[in-house]
């Protein structure tokens, strides 16, 4: 599918997602983190973790929580690969 026009809409500093924090020591607080933050770096997290499309990942932790957001949804997305929850 084309996203070239979705792409084009969509600017690095553009919130992403609100990750609330637990709020173990105070408040739990939303984190805002902007598409850059968040898909920068998965490219090479996946080459780091060898994540490719022909992959299936399974991921049991919940995607309200950053790891299971960044390491299970959006690194299978952008690798193209198929999640498993």
């Amino acid at each position: 599918e084309d996203l070239t026009g979705v792409e084009d809409d969509v600017d690095g500093s553009d919130v992403l997602a609100i990750i609330y924090t637990s709020g173990s020591t105070s408040e739990p607080k939303g984190v805002v983190h902007t598409h850059a933050s968040l898909l920068g770096h998965q490219p090479s997290l996946n080459e780091i973790r060898r994540l490719t499309a022909d992959d299936r990942l399974f991921c049991n932790s919940p995607f309200f929580w950053i790891g299971g957001f960044a390491f299970g949804l959006l690194a299978t997305l952008v690798a193209g690969a198929t999640l498993i929850c």
